[in-house]
């Protein structure tokens, strides 16, 4: 999961505009919390 993760994350983020980053970000912190 984490090398996919890896391989869509700069894709995903240089296609998409900074709020998007962010998003991903909340996302991402929110998935850690919930581990």
């Amino acid at each position: 999961m984490g090398k996919n993760s890896h391989g869509v994350s700069p894709k995903k983020i240089r296609k998409s505009p900074p709020k998007t980053k962010k998003r991903l970000a909340i996302k991402a912190a929110r998935r850690i919390a919930d581990k």
